[in-house]
């Protein structure tokens, strides 16, 4: 090899050695992924539960509602019959 090819290969690997971080750093770093992983899929799960908790509560505040006006029209009816009478 070249003294010119020496020196581009000596940046070049100091170039990778300035972009590398050190083993510790990077467990670190990868433990802190898993927590935030398993974070993700925790909070993914209760968004999918408070989701689902939701629309069960609208479909029960819709039929509540229902049951409400159903009983309403019977108490109309039976006010009316009472007064025809």
């Amino acid at each position: 090899m070249t003294n010119y090819e020496l020196k581009e290969r000596v940046i070049y690997l100091e170039n990778e050695l300035k972009s590398c971080i050190r083993k510790d750093a990077a467990d670190t770093l990868e433990y802190q992924n898993q927590n935030l992983l398993t974070e993700l899929t925790e909070t993914r799960a209760g968004m999918l539960s408070y989701k689902n908790m939701t629309i069960v509560i609208a479909e029960q505040a819709k039929n509540l509602k229902l049951i409400h006006e159903r009983k309403k029209d019977e108490h109309d009816n039976l006010m009316n019959a009472l007064r025809d009478m």
